[in-house]
C-alpha cells in the first residue's frame, strides 16, 4: 500500500527470533524514495506478542484496515482499524466487531472506496477453507457481509482478493485444485 506521501505499509516477519520467528508478523511503513525503501519503522500498534498484518488504508490514507490475533478479539485473527494523521501517529485499534468478525479467523483485509471492505473468513458460511467476502456500508446499520460465491471462491482457501478502481480486474489467492503451486494467484 503506497500514499500519496510515498509511505509504504507492508507486512513481514517480525521481531521475534528463532524457529516461530516467521509465524510472527508485524506491519511496518517506510518511505518509497527512488524505487528504495527508507526510513522503515515499526508501527505505533505492533507487538511482540502477536501478529498485526495484511495492512490495507483508505483512499484518502487516514485509515488504516489490518487483521490481528491480539488478546481481547472474537475469534482467532480479527479486522480492526486505526486513524492515522499527517504526522503519521495513530490512534488505538478498533476491533470492526461481530458483524464482521467471528470465532475463526478473519484476514486479508481490502478497503475499497472507504465503505466496501473484502476480506476472507474461515468462519462466516461459505464453500470451504477460507472465503473472500464483501461487506457493503461499513460501519453503517446496514452493514451486510457477502459471500463472493464461485468463480472467487472454492472449496479450498481463497484470499488476498484485490480489484482495481473501475471494479473490472483483480486478483484473488487460491490452494484450490489445478494450479502451479500451494498458493497461487489468479486474475
Amino acid at each position: 500500500i503506497i500514499t500519496d506521501d510515498n509511505v509504504v505499509y507492508f507486512t513481514r516477519s517480525g521481531t521475534k527470533s528463532g524457529k516461530d520467528a516467521a509465524l510472527h508478523l508485524n506491519i511496518y511503513s517506510a518511505m518509497l524514495d527512488d524505487n528504495n525503501l527508507t526510513k522503515v519503522r515499526n508501527v505505533p500498534f505492533n507487538n511482540d506478542e502477536y501478529s498485526v498484518m495484511h495492512p490495507t488504508l483508505t483512499e484518502n490514507g487516514t485509515r488504516l484496515y489490518f487483521s490481528s490475533n491480539m488478546p481481547g478479539g472474537l475469534g482467532g485473527f480479527d479486522l480492526y482499524y486505526v486513524d492515522i494523521d499527517r504526522d503519521d501517529k495513530s490512534s488505538a485499534p478498533v476491533n470492526l466487531g461481530p458483524g464482521i468478525n467471528t470465532e475463526g479467523n478473519e484476514v486479508f483485509p481490502f478497503i475499497y472506496k472507504d465503505d466496501i471492505l473484502f476480506f476472507s473468513s474461515s468462519a462466516h458460511p461459505g464453500l470451504g477453507g477460507l472465503d473472500v467476502y464483501m461487506t457493503v456500508g461499513l460501519g453503517s446499520q446496514s452493514q451486510e457481509v457477502i459471500n463472493l460465491g464461485n468463480p472467487f471462491n472454492s472449496s479450498k482457501d481463497d484470499f488476498s482478493f484485490y480489484i482495481d478502481s473501475q471494479f473490472k480486474f483483480g486478483y484473488v489467492s487460491s490452494n484450490r485444485p489445478g494450479g502451479k503451486g500451494e498458493d497461487d494467484i489468479y486474475s
